[in-house]
C-alpha cells in the first residue's frame, strides 16, 4: 500500500539520516534527535516560511500568532516537526486567503468564467 511506502521511506530516511548526523557529535543532541526541542522555536521559524510561501503563491498571507511557552522543550526531531507545522500552517494560510481575501476572491472570479468557457470548448469539440 501508499501508507506501507511512506511509513517505511520516513523510517529508512530517518535511519540513514541519524546514523550520518551521529558521526558527529553535538551538544544536546543525539544523532538528528535533540534532548531539547522548542516546540515555540521551530514554530515561529514555521509561520515566518508559510508567510512568506503564502504571500509569494498567493499575493498575501495572515498573520500567524504562535502561542505558548517559550521554554518548554522535549525529546524530538526538530526537522520533523518542523516539516508538520509547515505544512499545516501553508495549508492554513492558503484556506484562509482563498476564503477571505477580497483581491483573491476577485481573481478568482475573474478567472472561473474562462475555466467555464474552457469546459464549454472542450465538450464541443468531443461532441463533433
Amino acid at each position: 500500500t501508499l501508507t506501507g511506502f511512506y511509513t517505511a521511506r520516513i523510517g529508512l530516511r530517518f535511519l540513514v539520516e541519524h546514523h550520518i548526523v551521529s558521526n558527529n557529535a553535538r551538544e544536546g543532541y543525539s544523532g538528528i534527535i535533540a534532548s531539547n526541542c522548542s516546540p515555540h522555536q521551530i514554530s515561529q521559524a514555521a509561520a515566518a516560511d508559510a508567510t512568506r510561501l503564502c504571500r509569494a503563491a498567493l499575493g498575501n498571507a495572515p498573520p500567524i500568532r504562535i502561542i505558548g511557552k517559550e521554554d518548554d522543550t522535549f525529546c524530538y526531531i526538530p526537522s520533523h516537526l518542523y516539516y508538520m507545522v509547515t505544512e499545516a500552517l501553508k495549508n492554513s494560510c492558503r484556506a484562509v486567503v482563498e476564503k477571505h481575501d477580497p483581491i483573491y476572491q476577485a481573481a478568482a472570479r475573474e478567472v472561473a468564467p474562462s475555466r467555464h468557457l474552457d469546459q464549454m470548448l472542450r465538450a464541443e469539440a468531443l461532441r463533433q
